[in-house]
């Protein structure tokens, strides 16, 4: 009788044991395959994320197609894209040492922050023109950064002549000073970079200085 009593027992602690490993093994199962479907979801997501925020950069960021790797001259227009459409131009027209009268104000200016030299210093004059910009345009100092021979930022003078925000269709000129580390003569090379917040590549203009 206790024989019989054990063997019963046995067989029933076994099957329990079997019950479990499966129940067990079936949970597992489908965990893992719960956390498969959830990484494929993730991934998913992410990609769309992606690729709304590649979509979101294109239609925002002004761009210049076939420009964005070209160095602009002297009178040579640079023109920003916004969705294929052009939004506005923008062109350097003179790179000088020869002042104009409110250049001529600012050399040895007792403002150290407003003082230029004729020797390290030159006068910039760009044209711009508003293509679709419904608020109006200015190529404001702070989007420009300008580059002596030797490849070091010179010092914009927080000066600007001609801050006219020009609407749809209209254009107009601009002219600012820059110090640089070194002295400047004619002839000498500078880059001239122009970069608003929403604009993908720079503009990069070069000329000689005259």
């Amino acid at each position: 009788m206790k024989k019989s009593l054990l063997v019963g027992f046995s067989l029933m602690s076994a099957l329990l044991l079997a019950s479990c490993s499966s129940t067990t093994s079936q949970s597992s199962s489908k965990d893992a395959s719960k956390i498969s479907s959830l990484k494929k979801d993730i991934a998913s997501l992410k990609s769309q994320l992606k690729e709304e925020k590649s979509n979101s950069n294109e239609s925002e960021g002004y761009s210049s197609a076939e420009q964005e790797t070209k160095t602009f001259g002297i009178n040579e227009e640079a023109i920003a894209a916004l969705n294929d459409k052009k939004y506005f131009g923008l062109k350097l027209t003179s790179a000088t040492k020869t002042f104009d009268d409110h250049g001529q104000s600012l050399v040895n200016s007792d403002v150290q922050s407003l003082s230029i030299s004729n020797e390290k210093s030159v006068q910039f004059t760009f044209n711009y023109i508003n293509y679709a910009d419904d608020e109006g345009f200015l190529p404001s100092l702070q989007y420009f950064t300008v580059y002596g021979p030797d490849n070091v930022a010179a010092t914009i003078v927080n000066q600007q002549e001609g801050q006219d925000s020009v609407s749809i269709g209209r254009s107009s000129n601009t002219t600012f000073w820059a110090n640089f580390s070194q002295p400047i003569k004619a002839g000498d090379k500078v880059q001239i970079e122009f970069k608003m917040d929403n604009q993908e590549t720079p503009f990069v203009f070069s000329a000689q200085v005259n």
